[in-house]
């Protein structure tokens, strides 16, 4: 059962009974605020300025490294770069002759230049490895669902309701689907539409 979000709401769910906040789409029903928490505990939402990367070779996953023209620099304008060097990836032919391989979630300025740097890399060869490219996605925040002010001022998840549109579930996201306006604006090369 999808639950229809309300956007900008900057505040916590709101507790049981309550007459804001999501709606089931229901004839007059109000959400139970427990199933509401745990539904939204496993949403993931698609975010246009971000690219989720892996097959990265481990001499080159490194934020100083990738931020070059040579690599995400040449996409556009960079925000942020985070990699994971620890959840190494090792399953593939190729990964067990070339070794473990690590992954960046990279913030563009621009949702374009997300999209432009996906299509560019996405089954490219760096570095021996094959590079995978998608829309990343992010979740709810932890303390926004327990209805109490984050105190992560660094906090990269969400602290307001998304957009509908660009909910996914895990399973959604892991069988590849996109939300339809992703795919509008071009995303098509390895996603299939919601």
């Amino acid at each position: 059962e999808k639950i229809k979000l309300k956007k900008g709401n900057k505040g916590p769910l709101p507790g049981p009974g309550s007459e804001t906040g999501a709606s089931t789409g229901g004839k007059g029903k109000q959400p139970n605020y427990a199933s509401n928490k745990a539904h939204l505990a496993n949403i993931r939402v698609v975010q246009p300025n971000l690219v989720y990367t892996v097959g990265l070779a481990m001499d080159i996953c490194h934020e100083n490294v990738l931020k070059e023209l040579t690599y995400f620099g040449q996409s556009g304008k960079l925000v942020k770069i985070s990699v994971n060097r620890t959840n190494q990836y090792v399953s593939s032919h190729a990964s067990k002759q070339h070794g473990p391989t690590g992954s960046a979630y990279v913030t563009f300025k621009r949702p374009e230049d997300a999209l432009k740097c996906i299509k560019m890399i996405d089954g490219e060869t760096w570095k021996g490895r094959q590079v995978k490219a998608c829309f990343g996605t992010t979740k709810y925040c932890n303390a926004f669902l327990k209805g109490v002010t984050c105190t992560n001022p660094e906090c990269l998840y969400l602290h307001e309701f998304a957009d509908d549109e660009d909910c996914l579930t895990k399973e959604e996201v892991a069988a590849g689907l996109l939300p339809v306006r992703f795919m509008a604006m071009g995303a098509t090369n390895t996603f299939k539409p919601r």
